[in-house]
């Protein structure tokens, strides 16, 4: 009954299975189990969400054992508890996550029933939750469904009822609803690249499934609406990529010119751009010096790519593994922009009605943000073709 003591040795089981061995041994398993039925009966917030972080690791650390030993039926459970009302928001925060990834590692093996059931859940949850972090996940939790069978998992969102107040709404109608009007608790690049390349198939394979929503606006033309912000949103983050690597050029010509190129390499190292406006992978933007030791460690911990992050052998605790688990996904090294800038550049030629159907205000937005967008991928083309660090990209067609 302490919570205190149970969330240290949650927390210390969290950082012995970063770094044990695998296959793990008999104790990890009997410590996840233990730690699976007090889950199921306790209630504490900051409790839970280490409980959730445990789970995920055991399901990337050992997924074989976990189908092995008929574990799925337990996460399922948990995840069911998670997601009902009586939880706080804060208690479930990280139950979007854990469900992102056991659909990933165990979706093919889950029937149509117990996929319905995760799905109504999740929309139901959705619905009530007030915590944009919440939503966040949750909204990446069916992206993740739909980027795998989109068709099969409209049809089964199409299926379902859910009571909201006063109302009952099937629930693609529900996450649909959500969806379109709060992008902006989509705080990271992952849930972006998830959930906006969900709409995309949603958008170019499912319309007709859509129109039938029942919205004050036509839900194609919502998503071609969310679509063209997202392509402006995104246009300003490689705005910034592309005017940091020309200032580096220009730093490194000028290197060139006064001091010619034999130490140029060891110098660029440390070189520093003081005006440089960057927006991190977690969603907070500011102005950051990177001669501070804090933010150096931050940057080189958030981007790494080096053997030493891979599951498949041990892993330091300063290693998150929600932030491990984001990267096993394919999803989240794809360009958005890129794809955002392809999927509007190629509807607007084919004259895709929903666009043709946008207000002349949003037309003309969507207009320059493909012109901005071309010019951007020209600049950054050009950059690397120059010697620019961080490599072409090209440039969609």
């Amino acid at each position: 009954d302490d919570g205190f003591s149970l969330g240290v040795c949650v927390d210390v089981l969290s950082t012995l299975l970063k770094r044990a061995d695998v296959p793990l041994s008999d104790p990890f398993w009997a410590s996840f189990e233990l730690l699976m039925k007090i889950a199921m009966s306790f209630e504490e917030s900051s409790f839970l969400q280490s409980a959730c972080e445990v789970f995920l690791l055991v399901i990337l650390r050992a997924a074989d054992r976990v189908r092995q030993a008929g574990h799925l039926a337990a996460f399922l459970q948990f995840a069911e508890r998670m997601l009902s009302p009586g939880m706080d928001d804060r208690a479930c925060l990280f139950v979007g996550p854990l469900l992102t990834v056991f659909i990933r590692n165990f979706a093919a093996e889950l029937g149509s029933q117990l996929v319905n059931g995760i799905l109504r859940a999740c929309a139901d949850r959705l619905l009530r939750s007030e915590m944009p972090a919440l939503q966040q996940n949750l909204l990446v939790v069916f992206g993740c469904f739909l980027n795998q069978s989109c068709s099969e998992v409209a049809a089964l969102l199409e299926a379902i009822r859910i009571d909201h107040a006063g109302e009952t709404l099937n629930g693609l109608e529900a996450v649909i609803a959500v969806w379109c009007m709060n992008t902006e608790c989509l705080a990271s690049q992952y849930s972006r690249n998830v959930t906006y390349s969900a709409l995309t198939k949603l958008l170019q394979t499912e319309e007709e499934r859509l129109v039938r929503v029942r919205a004050k606006k036509p839900v194609p033309l919502q998503i071609v609406e969310v679509l063209a912000k997202a392509l402006r949103e995104e246009n300003k983050g490689l705005r910034l990529k592309v005017e940091r690597e020309e200032r580096r050029r220009k730093h490194r010509d000028q290197q060139q010119r006064d001091r010619g190129s034999a130490s140029l390499d060891a110098e660029e190292d440390d070189w520093v751009d003081e005006d440089d406006e960057t927006v991190g992978m977690s969603g907070l933007a500011g102005l950051h010096n990177e001669d501070d030791p804090n933010w150096r460690a931050l940057m080189e911990n958030w981007d790494d790519d080096d053997d030493d992050d891979d599951w498949g052998g041990k892993m330091t605790p300063e290693n998150d593994a929600f932030r491990a688990m984001e990267k096993e996904d394919p999803l989240f090294s794809m360009d958005l922009q890129a794809e955002l800038f392809r999927l509007l550049q190629e509807l607007a030629g084919n004259g895709n009605k929903w666009l043709q159907a946008l207000s002349g205000e949003e037309q003309t937005k969507l207009k320059g943000a493909l012109e901005d967008a071309t010019a951007l991928r020209q600049r950054l083309e050009s950059n690397a073709q120059g010697g620019g660090a961080g490599g072409s990209m090209g440039i969609p067609r």
